[in-house]
């Protein structure tokens, strides 16, 4: 990052902060982006926002370096909204918990499975278990370990 500045609009700003917010996206990655440009924006040191995000040197430089692309199709807010880092739509799904309610899934690779093949939704496991343990539900591996 030596030298370069990013510098964000209050716009630009707003909407980092709640792509950052977890309970807004799944997707971890997506969200340590949009929180390393917003540290990065504030003016910290990358041994700051290392401390921050748990991220390393080499990654924090990759994000910004990333951010500040002049590329319209990489840089700027697309590395973020890239098609590959959609927001999981999961919170959409009506009927998702009601189904996991009825019959709970033996692990969270089946419900990943059942996910993708009842609604077509392409979804990481551990997406899924965050998701599903955030709404008190667990497979039934780890109901017996409650």
């Amino acid at each position: 990052m030596k030298g370069k500045k990013i510098k964000l609009d209050e716009k630009r700003v707003k909407m980092l902060k709640r792509i950052s917010n977890p309970d807004y996206n799944l997707n971890q990655r997506v969200a340590k982006k949009a929180q390393v440009i917003l540290l990065a924006h504030k003016g910290k040191r990358i041994k700051e926002i290392m401390k921050e995000t748990n991220l390393s040197k080499r990654t924090i430089i990759n994000y910004t370096n990333e951010y500040i692309n002049p590329d319209p199709n990489i840089g700027g807010m697309h590395f973020i909204h890239r098609n590959d880092y959609k927001k999981s739509s999961l919170k959409d799904v009506k009927g998702l918990l009601e189904e996991f309610k009825n019959k709970s899934p033996e692990s969270y690779k089946e419900a990943t499975q059942r996910i993708k093949k009842l609604y077509n939704i392409s979804i990481s496991e551990s997406a899924v278990r965050r998701f599903l343990n955030k709404k008190d539900i667990y497979t039934k591996n780890n109901k017996t370990n409650k």
